[in-house]
C-alpha cells in the first residue's frame, strides 16, 4: 500500500479548489491509497473530515514558519499503514495511470 503524506496552503479562494481537486484525484487512484494531509493551515482539518483522510495537525516548522520535511515524512511513516511513502505537493493531480508506475 502507498501512503501519500502533503502539506496544504490555506484553503482559500482558488488555491481551494485546485487543492480540492487534486487530493480528490488521491482518493480515487485504485488501489487506494492511504492519503495523509498535515498542518494546521486554514480548512485543512476540515478537508481532511470531509474527504474521509488521516489529518495529523503538529508538524514541526522552522523560523520561518515552514514545514519541514523530515518531521512530514516521520509522522507519516509513524501513522501510515504504507510499505511506501510519497510527499506531493498539495496542488498536484495524479492520473489514474499512476498507481501502475507505483506497482
Amino acid at each position: 500500500m502507498l501512503t501519500i503524506c502533503a502539506v496544504a496552503k490555506p484553503f482559500k479562494g482558488h488555491i481551494e479548489v485546485i487543492q480540492r481537486n487534486a487530493i480528490v484525484s488521491w482518493t480515487k487512484l485504485e488501489p487506494k491509497p492511504e492519503v495523509i494531509l498535515c498542518g494546521t493551515e486554514g480548512g485543512t482539518a476540515e478537508w481532511a473530515r470531509e474527504l474521509g483522510i488521516l489529518h495529523v495537525a503538529e508538524v514541526a516548522r522552522n523560523r520561518h514558519g515552514t514545514p519541514l520535511l523530515a518531521d512530514i515524512l516521520a509522522g507519516a511513516e509513524k501513522r501510515g499503514s504504507g510499505d511506501m511513502f510519497a510527499y506531493l505537493n498539495a496542488d498536484i493531480i495524479l492520473p489514474r495511470e499512476f498507481m501502475t508506475g507505483v506497482k
